[in-house]
């Protein structure tokens, strides 16, 4: 790639400059691509996604992606421009093992480390994720994920949160969700109330789903809570009731004395 350096220097009598024109040497990635996960589509295409190359490996701009996926009897070599690749006609409940590269305008990279997989017997992920936030709780629903495999039905939904520490806008992705940190809860229903939040706060929310073979893809939504009442405009309510009560308490004593009043001059 082509750099230009420019060097300037002045003094009174005016300014020079000096332009420098270098190349660095091109190479292929040394990195590879991360957080390889499947997504089933349908009962026949399944999606598979991967994180970019991490930036200070790249070198240079990433133009695609290579992906091997193999089991015992076949390989196929595919290529994507995008960080993902859809396939269809995978054999259900067989194992296959994943690896991306990425490639430049010199070459391949290295290929990830294989995962294995074993298509069809996870759901889906979650759909409609919506959340509903207060000052220091959140309801956060969902729909049934759009695949299920059959005779696996869900077990339970799984949610997890953490407070995201340097955000100023809700546009999230995967990468934002940090598993590691997770609070957990459960749900069999397809909504949760979580109590416990931070004030003013933004929070991202995971949930997927959960059968005997195991956990969907995380389906991920991001909200921020609400400012609780400041306590000066809480002392000043305190003050008015204390003092309306006041109120209330003198013209009920003054009620009584007139009515004893009243009441002894009719005797009279």
């Amino acid at each position: 790639m082509n750099y230009t350096i420019t060097v300037r220097a002045g003094n009174v009598l005016g300014e020079s400059k000096l332009n420098i024109t270098v190349q660095t040497k091109a190479i292929i990635p040394s990195g590879w691509p991360s957080s390889i996960q499947i997504l089933p589509v349908n009962f026949t295409a399944n999606r598979f996604t991967w994180n970019e190359v991490n930036c200070s490996q790249r070198n240079g701009l990433i133009t695609g992606y290579t992906v091997i996926i193999s089991n015992n009897s076949i390989t196929y070599n595919l290529t994507s421009t995008e960080r993902y690749i859809i396939l269809n006609d995978l054999v259900f409940g067989t194992e296959y093992n994943i690896s991306v590269a990425a490639v430049n305008s010199v070459g391949r990279g290295p290929f990830s480390d294989p995962i294995v997989v074993e298509i069809g017997i996870v759901p889906g992920p979650v759909g409609s994720v919506s959340s509903i936030m207060d000052t220091t709780w959140a309801v956060i629903s969902w729909s049934v994920p759009s695949y299920i495999p059959s005779d696996y039905p869900i077990i339970t939904y799984e949610i997890g949160y953490h407070i995201l520490q340097y955000s100023n806008c809700l546009m999230v992705d995967d990468d934002d969700f940090n598993t590691e940190i997770l609070l957990l809860h459960n749900s069999t229903n397809t909504f949760i109330n979580i109590t416990g939040l931070n004030d003013m706060s933004y929070f991202i929310f995971g949930i997927r789903a959960y059968t005997v073979n195991g956990y969907g893809e995380w389906a991920v939504i991001a909200n921020v809570t609400l400012k609780l009442p400041s306590l000066s405009s809480t002392s000043d309510t305190s003050d008015s009731v204390i003092a309306l009560s006041l109120i209330v308490a003198v013209l009920c004593g003054l009620l009584t004395a007139s009515v004893i009043i009243n009441i002894y001059c009719f005797i009279r």
